[in-house]
């Protein structure tokens, strides 16, 4: 798949949960998983600060607008790509790893062949959905919040529009 057609149906899906969250779900449990995103966010951030050469000038995690601000990276081109996609990787890895570990492989993922696949995939993770148990709460609750950091922001978009 087109890395920046991967990133157009990514960005506008995390908008759209951060809008759903604040307007709907302002409740503190949710500005925790919040803040567990955008830890996770900003970490992934870092992560491929240091990854690519990159000087980390500032940082600022846990506050309103969190944000991390950087040199420029010794990897030209590519390594502010990897900068800006960072949180994409680093947030669907953390959901990975819940589900594997923690959740014990509770959703399975499905496979991608062709675009059909791809499109029905959250169907099918849909489909895995029992409200009546925790894991189903804490997979929803999780996607909110982690999915809406995963996307990335707009000065992650402006960093990389010339590259893609």
């Amino acid at each position: 798949m087109n890395l920046g057609i991967l990133i157009i149906l990514i960005a506008p899906l995390g908008y759209i949960s951060n809008w759903l969250n604040w307007r709907y779900l302002n409740y503190p449990i949710v500005r925790l998983l919040f803040y567990v995103g955008a830890f996770i966010h900003e970490l992934s951030h870092i992560i491929f600060c240091l990854l690519t050469g990159a000087t980390i000038t500032e940082s600022s995690i846990f506050s309103r607008e969190p944000h991390i601000t950087h040199s420029k990276p010794k990897l030209p081109f590519v390594g502010q790509l990897l900068i800006s996609l960072a949180p994409i990787v680093g947030g669907l890895l953390f959901l990975f790893v819940i589900n594997k570990y923690y959740l014990v492989n509770y959703f399975t993922i499905p496979q991608f062949y062709d675009w059909q696949s791809v499109l029905t995939a959250p169907l099918s993770l849909l489909s895995q959905i029992n409200l009546l148990d925790w894991q189903s709460w804490l997979i929803i609750l999780l996607f909110l919040n982690i999915g809406a950091m995963i996307g990335p922001s707009f000065q992650d978009l402006k960093n990389i529009w010339p590259i893609i």
